[in-house]
């Protein structure tokens, strides 16, 4: 059975729209809650996350880009180590946490909401040793919690086609291969693999693109439970309004049906029917 999951605002808190979602997606496959969320009311999370039959819960503390180091990206694993705890003192068991670190690492320094490490080889190398850090702290000091990644951009180095350039990129290095990667060593301890897809634009999913490449990211991550984030699983065209005196985007959201059948068209398209669900 196919389910949905929910990745809950980065802006402002749960809202009534939140809970109703999950009454009518549940069970949701996952719940993905940024530290605006634990931190702003974590009873409420604790709620939604019980509405929703207790899914993964995944965890993300905004990481601020900046010319940092292993004391820095050590800050980074302690500031999730420490949200996590507050989950399990409010209810929410430690082995239903998922990190997700270092959202989308190889988006290019000179993107306008770069937030990552950059698309050059030093950029990889410097993801790995950061990767590495943090999971070395988690591991420690909460092993229960999963982690995930490398939630890439699309592009960017992430993998290569015929039409890209030759090089080291994230899944693999010049040779084509997963161990030659920069960051192999890091990439291969992760316990889940995320990858962030924008299937749901009027037939987005038809384009081969997006197809090819989704295939082409199971080749380096067979054997770990993929979880892919629907990051443009709403509707357009997007409108303002005024809530509680603060200005967000409201989103007709997709019903449920609609998702269930946009993810099987997934399934028949010929690029993605190798992609393990």
């Amino acid at each position: 059975m196919l389910r949905p999951g929910l990745h809950l605002s980065n802006a402002i808190g749960i809202t009534n729209a939140d809970l109703d979602h999950i009454k009518r997606w549940k069970p949701l496959s996952a719940l993905l809650a940024m530290h605006n969320i634990v931190y702003g009311d974590t009873d409420l999370l604790k709620r939604a996350w019980e509405l929703a039959d207790r899914p993964p819960l995944v965890l993300r503390y905004y990481y601020t880009p900046k010319e940092g180091g292993p004391a820095y990206w050590e800050k980074h694993a302690r500031d999730n180590v420490e949200m996590a705890h507050r989950c399990a003192a409010h209810g929410i068991p430690l082995e239903h946490l998922i990190f997700k670190p270092f959202n989308e690492p190889n988006m290019p320094r000179w993107a306008d909401a770069w937030e990552g490490f950059g698309s050059e080889a030093g950029d990889i190398a410097r993801y790995n040793q950061a990767l590495n850090i943090f999971i070395d702290v988690a591991k420690n000091e909460v092993p229960e919690v999963r982690i995930g990644g490398p939630h890439l951009t699309i592009g960017n180095r992430d993998c290569r086609f015929q039409v890209d350039q030759p090089g080291d990129y994230y899944y693999h290095g010049a040779d084509g291969k997963f161990e030659s990667s920069i960051c192999a060593e890091s990439l291969s301890r992760l316990d889940v693999h995320f990858v962030h897809c924008y299937s749901f634009y009027p037939d987005q999913w038809r384009q081969r693109a997006f197809g090819l490449r989704f295939a082409e990211y199971e080749k380096y991550f067979k054997g770990k439970d993929i979880l892919s984030v629907m990051e443009s699983a709403l509707k357009t065209p997007r409108v303002k309004k005024k809530e509680g005196g603060r200005s967000i985007k409201l989103i007709a959201p997709i019903t449920e049906s609609e998702y269930v059948l946009g993810k099987r068209m997934e399934q028949r398209n010929p690029y993605l029917n190798h992609l393990r669900r």
